[in-house]
């Protein structure tokens, strides 16, 4: 379970932009902060992961994303006088709290339940390593000792490193996209 959340821009032309933010960005996410500020606010996200999904552009956010509430750039007036219409405000969807996530993932751990979802293969990452060196019991990453020139098993100790696949791909449904990680075996 990892927390997710939504925010809507608008461009100077008036077009809505989706961003989907995870993880930590989106826990991370000041919208208190944001909405102390006297409207119009201008918000600048770095580093958006963008992907076509339904025939429309679709950024996400990515571990290096950086979000900038109200940064001082040459572009700041100009959007400013824009959204200072009248009939312009800021705009507040109500998004689950941090508390309400933090249950749900215990209620989620308590009952062990398993998920299923139907999705297709949309592409594999080629430009990776396909493969690791895996522990032989366990599967999991060995780590190299230079002090003693072998492989150790956090779990297991010293381990003759067995070729272990390591395969990244993208994966849609008819709502969204996610990247699995398939390791072992």
């Amino acid at each position: 379970m990892e927390s997710k959340s939504e925010i809507i821009l608008e461009n100077l032309k008036r077009q809505d932009l989706r961003i989907t933010m995870w993880g930590d960005v989106a826990r991370r996410f000041d919208l208190e902060g944001i909405q102390k500020h006297p409207p119009p606010v201008l918000v600048v996200f770095t580093s958006l992961r963008l992907t076509e999904f339904q025939e429309r552009i679709t950024p996400s956010t990515t571990n290096d994303t950086c979000v900038i509430i109200d940064p001082d750039i040459p572009q700041k007036q100009e959007y400013k006088k824009e959204f200072s219409k009248p009939g312009d405000k800021l705009k507040v969807i109500p998004n689950l709290s941090r508390q309400a996530i933090e249950e749900e993932a215990q209620k989620q751990t308590r009952k062990n339940k398993k998920i299923y979802s139907a999705a297709t293969i949309v592409r594999f990452r080629t430009h990776t390593n396909w493969w690791y060196k895996g522990c032989p019991t366990c599967r999991k990453y060995l780590k190299y000792k230079e002090d003693n020139n072998q492989f150790i098993c956090t779990e297991h100790d010293i381990q003759v490193p067995l070729p272990c696949y390591k395969l990244h791909m993208t994966i849609e449904d008819r709502e969204n996209q996610a990247t699995v990680v398939l390791l072992g075996n």
